[in-house]
């Protein structure tokens, strides 16, 4: 039987979770599916265990390579998919066991190119979710701009549903293909952002599944966001945060979506990313004005601002002010005193 879901599973360094992760995909009630594990170059026993699941299950199909980073290796699995619809997922997180069967359902009964289901934070001795408040498809010709402008718009308040998370989905195969080239291989940490936002701005209609199998996301020490150098400013995540503000921008210019809807999330990540920076004592002032600069290139200039009134912080407004007329000694005396937000982009790894 030819399967109807792909799922793609990039793997590196989750051995402690791995096995519960692809357990869940393969006790799913929709049996029709095939599961690619793309073994990005992980050093510990990662590599061995889809070995294993290759083995036991036909369905389970294992690619190793050279360790690339995140974008690398979805690129390489949906390379493989052979089935008309790709779902994603972290390689430590788990999903109901109806959680493709409704989403299939979902996507053939309302003719939509992409579903979207409940998203649930885990954290120990807690589970936050994040779904829609009813059921609901959306068909008009813009339904994925309006999503999107929707969901940018809540960036300093709780979103109605997860957009922005690649792992609560499932997706036509061809908008996903047509869409491979804003995964930017410099991008490690931000690129669900990015391959939504280029996806959905595609879709012309996007259904969100209520009440269905729920996709847990588990929020640990060692996930991207929780990173050692994830908080302060590294080479490696200055060379992402760039990345990541220059490709989402192009996105913007080439899908034709409006810019106001996003000034106050690309704000706030130019605003995390120089402050980040100017908290470095390992590099120049040279170098911290160059970089601020760079990061102040990639959005319209009044985001950092807007983010400021959305925040409604007088200490960060003025330090946002300052940024966008480029006087960055005052910001690099004053950002000790500047608390970082706790996350810039949400429910990503």
């Amino acid at each position: 039987m030819d399967p109807e879901i792909s799922v793609v599973i990039p793997v590196y360094k989750t051995e402690r979770w791995l096995r519960a992760c692809v357990d869940s995909v393969l006790a799913q009630t929709l049996r029709s599916l095939e599961l690619i594990l793309v073994d990005d170059g992980s050093p510990d026993g990662c590599g061995a265990i889809c070995d294993e699941y290759a083995k036991k299950d036909p369905r389970v199909r294992v690619l190793h390579k050279e360790n690339g980073g995140v974008c690398s290796a979805l690129t390489a699995g949906i390379g493989l998919c052979a089935a008309p619809y790709i779902g994603f997922m972290d390689s430590d997180d788990w999903i109901d066991p109806t959680f493709y069967e409704d989403l299939l359902r979902a996507v053939k009964s309302t003719g939509a190119d992409v579903a979207a289901a409940e998203y649930v934070t885990f954290l120990p001795g807690q589970d936050m979710a994040d779904g829609p408040a009813s059921p609901a498809v959306c068909t008009d010709p813009d339904s994925g701009k309006n999503m999107l402008y929707a969901y940018y718009s809540s960036v300093m308040t709780p979103p109605a549903v997860n957009m922005v998370s690649k792992c609560n989905k499932l997706y036509r195969r061809q908008p996903v293909l047509d869409n491979l080239s804003y995964l930017d291989i410099a991008v490690w940490h931000g690129e669900d952002a990015l391959m939504n936002a280029a996806i959905l701005a595609d879709c012309a209609a996007v259904t969100l599944v209520q009440g269905g199998g729920k996709y847990h996301y588990r929020s640990w020490e060692g996930s991207a966001c929780h990173r050692e150098d994830f908080g302060r400013m590294t080479d490696s995540l200055a060379k992402n945060e760039l990345a990541f503000l220059g490709t989402f921008s192009r996105i913007i210019r080439d899908k034709d979506l409006d810019p106001q809807f996003f000034k106050g999330y690309l704000g706030r990540a130019a605003y995390t990313a120089a402050l980040d920076c100017f908290s470095r004592r390992d590099i120049s002032y040279g170098e911290k004005r160059r970089y601020a600069r760079q990061v102040l290139a990639s959005v319209s200039p009044d985001a950092p601002v807007t983010y400021a009134r959305l925040r409604g912080s007088i200490p960060v407004t003025v330090y946002c002010r300052l940024l966008r007329a480029h006087i960055f000694l005052p910001c690099i005396l004053v950002c000790g005193l500047l608390r970082r937000p706790g996350s810039e982009r949400r429910h990503e790894k």
